[in-house]
């Protein structure tokens, strides 16, 4: 199986401790946090399940994403994942880790991104394999951003937090200069990082999910909180609509909902230039599991 370096750029800041209290344990063994104004929450309209983009792996490379060569990042690698781990679909799937070699060099990242233009100068671009950027299906984030995961048994979650999915905005800024930050992210983090969250029995290190977004002070940080399914494939998706909301799954199951007045939803600046999708292991020690990710934008009704 060959090894190649993929690194995507994610500045953001820690998690302090303090921050994170106040959640309990529910009685299907989910970590909750309380219960947040207007939840639970209404029917989601979906969008359609359509393969607008797909990623499956099969290729054998990273053909299928946009950016995969860089030089800053730790290892990621394509293949078939034998032993205990069993394929989800195909015979292929990608495989992301952060080493404490790596990140004693700086090197926290191993990602994958997909990324769509809008303006200048992503409509410019050519990606990796020297293809032009794809154009956002109608020039809009709304749709539905899928990826199995795979964590084993033995996984040991490391603080204060691992970035696994991510969407991102480009933009230009007031000065013409091209930018990208990070908007939306879904985060593993230790679960006795979360003062009284460990659902009994589950060690301090058990790894937990919780969504966080740019700009975050922490100060009121209280997340939704699940167990990540160990020793098995499990799907997130995040379903988008711009400008509104965004519902959190874990395998068909609503966990989480991010809304427009807790921090923007789709593009926000007012030159916007593209947009990204990103899947992968940043920060901490530890390796995963990828495959089966996909963009599926919403299909007008009839």
């Amino acid at each position: 199986m060959g090894v190649v370096t993929v690194a995507g750029i994610l500045i953001a800041p820690s998690m302090p401790a303090a921050a994170a209290s106040g959640a309990s344990a529910s009685s299907s063994g989910a970590i909750l946090s309380p219960l947040r104004a207007g939840w639970p929450p209404q029917q989601a309209v979906r969008p359609a399940r359509g393969s607008t983009w797909r990623a499956g792996f099969e290729s054998g490379d990273f053909s299928e994403w946009t950016w995969w060569r860089r030089n800053d990042g730790c290892s990621l690698s394509t293949g078939e994942p034998g032993g205990p781990i069993p394929p989800l679909e195909g015979e292929r799937a990608g495989r992301f880790e952060t080493s404490r070699a790596c990140l004693d060099r700086g090197k926290s990242h191993s990602k994958l991104f997909k990324e769509w233009a809008l303006a200048s100068p992503q409509s410019r671009w050519r990606d990796d394999g020297g293809r032009p950027l794809e154009r956002l299906p109608k020039d809009s984030p709304t749709g539905a951003y899928r990826a199995s995961f795979f964590v084993a048994r033995g996984y040991r979650a490391s603080e204060p937090w691992t970035n696994i999915f991510q969407l991102k905005e480009s933009y230009l800024d007031d000065s013409g200069a091209s930018r990208q930050d990070p908007q939306w992210w879904l985060n593993i983090s230790p679960a006795g990082q979360w003062s009284s969250a460990a659902a009994p029995g589950s060690r301090p290190d058990a790894p937990v999910l919780h969504v966080n977004h740019w700009g975050q002070d922490y100060s009121s940080y209280r997340p939704s909180l699940r167990l990540v399914p160990l020793g098995r494939w499990f799907e997130i998706r995040a379903e988008i609509f711009a400008g509104e909301r965004i519902d959190w799954y874990l395998d068909d199951e609503l966990f989480d909902r991010s809304v427009q007045g807790e921090y923007p939803i789709g593009f926000s600046k007012s030159r916007p230039t593209g947009w990204t999708f990103g899947v992968g292991h940043y920060d901490g020690v530890g390796a995963l599991w990828v495959d089966d990710a996909s963009f599926a934008s919403p299909t007008p009704s009839p």
